[in-house]
């Protein structure tokens, strides 16, 4: 929480620096993948894949990260589970061409 005195007259935040991570996720048939969640392994950090299947994940500047896609299904009874997955080990932040090629469960 952000405490500011009554009456201040300039308040200043700082953010921490970020180095997005960017690329692409390919579904099984090696075609772009819309609408999967990337997400950085242990942190609530994730992304939604445009129709192009490509996202940005903020990260700290100077981490390496673990990264991993998933593709969702949901079965006739409503049910949603992975239905392909991909990783992607020791990416640095600030990497522009990241790919991750889904594969079933």
């Amino acid at each position: 929480m952000l405490g500011v005195e009554a009456g201040a007259d300039d308040v200043r935040v700082v953010l921490p620096e970020s180095s997005p991570i960017r690329g692409r996720v390919l579904g099984l048939d090696g075609e772009p993948a819309s609408g999967c969640i990337v997400q950085v392994e242990g942190e609530p950090t994730q992304a939604t894949t445009d129709v192009d299947g490509r996202f940005a994940l903020p990260v700290p500047i100077e981490a390496t990260v673990d990264l991993t896609a998933f593709a969702i299904a949901t079965d006739a009874s409503g049910v949603s589970r992975p239905a392909a997955t991909a990783k992607a080990l020791g990416v640095p932040a600030g990497t522009q061409d990241v790919e991750l090629r889904l594969r079933a469960p």
